[in-house]
């Protein structure tokens, strides 16, 4: 893990979380505190694989680990969606009329929409696919190690035990795989050929790969679909500042500042009888 006192990446967002080791520290200390029950507990009795209690800085690794995979990554998605789609008035005024059709049909739940509802918009579901492909909340490297016996990668070995990484925000723009335009927000790519399709599917990395794909995933994608279509169905959202929307920074996770927007409840028209 990086240190606290490093001022870049990963370092620069530990250096941040304070609270979660206040917290962690004070439930050491009253013991009754553990009655109610939370992820502190959970991870004071945990033990390490030779059945021994995991170090505090351990524990205080693990909360980091949980809190920025709980809340920073969504945060992160969150803020490119809405960044990509007011950045592209052609991309938010086909993302509305497909939202508003479904509405007046009848397919989105009110005041919430069901996950459910939200996959069956073939639109929306692309922009969400390109915001994760052109933004993936976590563009840092995603280290493994080569396999028992070693493996080729390309025409280049790799003994046992390497460690090799990939960054989903360099894979995402191979051209040989998401086409000459892969530097471009474009959800119709996600449209297009199948077989084309299939093959970006296959190297898709927002969450990572194998075995140590996010175990999150499900539910920040669930979070979210879910509150795009809820703000953009009911709010007309537009950048405060047109002329700088906001700020990004690669602290490891995306992380977005002065992201302005106004927000002005919509008419929804009904359908014509």
């Amino acid at each position: 893990m990086p240190s606290k006192r490093q001022n870049w990446g990963s370092g620069h967002i530990m250096s941040r979380y304070k609270s979660h080791e206040k917290l962690f520290k004070r439930r050491l200390r009253k013991p009754s505190l553990a009655r109610r029950g939370n992820i502190f507990d959970s991870l004071r009795n945990a033990k390490d694989p030779n059945g021994d209690p995991i170090s505090l800085q351990s524990a205080e690794y693990e909360c980091f680990v949980f809190t920025v995979g709980a809340q920073d990554t969504t945060a992160a998605f969150m803020s490119a969606f809405v960044d990509h789609v007011l950045r592209n008035p052609d991309v938010k005024s086909r993302l509305l009329d497909e939202i508003d059709h479904f509405n007046r049909a009848g397919k989105i739940s009110f005041p919430v929409p069901s996950y459910e509802e939200t996959t069956t918009m073939p639109y929306f579901m692309a922009c969400c696919r390109e915001t994760l492909r052109l933004s993936p909340s976590v563009s840092m490297i995603l280290p493994r190690y080569a396999s028992a016996g070693g493996m080729f990668i390309g025409d280049t070995w790799v003994p046992n035990h390497t460690e090799i990484s990939a960054n989903p925000f360099v894979l995402h723009r191979d051209k040989q795989i998401f086409g000459e335009d892969a530097d471009d927000f474009d959800p119709d790519r996600w449209l297009g050929n199948l077989q084309q399709v299939r093959t970006m599917e296959k190297y898709f990395f927002a969450f990572g790969y194998g075995s140590r794909k996010c175990i999150g995933r499900h539910v920040a994608v669930f979070e979210a679909q879910k509150f795009f279509v809820q703000l953009f169905r009911d709010f007309d959202v537009q950048y405060c500042h047109r002329e700088r929307p906001c700020r990004v920074e690669n602290w490891g996770i995306n992380v977005y500042f002065e992201q302005y927007v106004q927000l002005t409840r919509r008419q929804l028209v009904p359908d014509k009888q």
